[in-house]
């Protein structure tokens, strides 16, 4: 499963501008126990959050960042893109040397998230064609050091590696939670890891699992019940609404304005 502290859109790398606290107690895996688990006080004090998705796909920033699948699947759209601004026989794995970071400051990265009044980052660190922003030895050849900017993008950002105060889980749906072991994980992550008194999860975790378990329910994209609910809830949005990553087609239009931006964060509990 992709629960390590990094999310593939899949797992996400998280950075959370936080306190910390503690609990003192031992859950078991199973979901009735772990659900019993307090809210750190940081995550529901926290309001709003940044959700950054960066990699390969930045490069031909078409479509969406699921350029991969679409173009893999044979969408049109993607194909024709290809033809009118590639060579013939050029691929997606072809992006790879050209994603080069080489304008990435994470220290002025870092400013502006303070700046901003967010409480935490989530960072694509891997989407799903598996290339990962850090040198990870399980995308071997596919990965920033091996391909494209040669340095560890995720290391030069994070302040405590493998200490993410969030980790926000997807690209679950295909299994059961079972597959995953994700009550087993979780029970880790709770009671044993170097982050279990105030880390938080989101409730990606397998099949039918979205919006019944977890820290926090994110339930599907840009989520909002339009009512007030008994458990925390995160409407993880994007400002293109047809996009979480650039697209260099965007029209002024398709991004949301100043006035839907504050109305959606005043009827969301966590605006990420």
């Amino acid at each position: 499963m992709k629960v390590i502290t990094f999310n593939s859109c899949n797992i996400c790398f998280v950075i959370a501008l936080t306190l910390n606290f503690a609990w003192s107690f031992r859950y078991e895996p199973n979901w009735k126990s772990l659900d019993s688990r307090p809210l750190p006080s940081w995550y529901d004090e926290a309001k709003i959050g940044i959700f950054i998705h960066w990699g390969v796909f930045s490069v031909p920033s078409f479509g969406s960042e699921w350029f991969w699948k679409n173009l893999h699947d044979g969408s049109l759209f993607y194909v024709e893109f290809m033809k009118k601004n590639y060579r013939p026989g050029f691929t997606y794995q072809d992006f790879g040397p050209k994603f080069t970071a080489e304008f990435y400051n994470p220290e002025e990265w870092a400013d502006i998230f303070n700046a901003s009044g967010a409480r935490y980052v989530v960072l694509t660190s891997k989407h799903h064609e598996g290339y990962t922003l850090w040198p990870s030895k399980y995308s071997w050849n596919w990965n920033a050091m091996d391909v494209g900017p040669g340095r560890d993008l995720i290391g030069d950002l994070t302040v405590n590696l493998y200490k993410p105060e969030i980790i926000w889980s997807d690209g679950d749906g295909e299994a059961l939670d079972q597959y995953w072991k994700s009550k087993e994980f979780l029970a880790w992550l709770f009671n044993d890891s170097p982050v279990k008194d105030f880390v938080v999860v989101n409730d990606r975790w397998g099949k039918g699992i979205p919006c019944h378990h977890g820290s926090f329910y994110t339930c599907h994209d840009r989520y909002n019940p339009g009512k007030l609910l008994n458990h925390k809830w995160e409407n993880c949005m994007t400002l293109d609404k047809s996009s979480w990553g650039f697209r260099r087609e965007a029209k002024l239009e398709d991004y949301l304005t100043i006035h839907e931006v504050l109305t959606i964060m005043a009827e969301t509990e966590i605006y990420l």
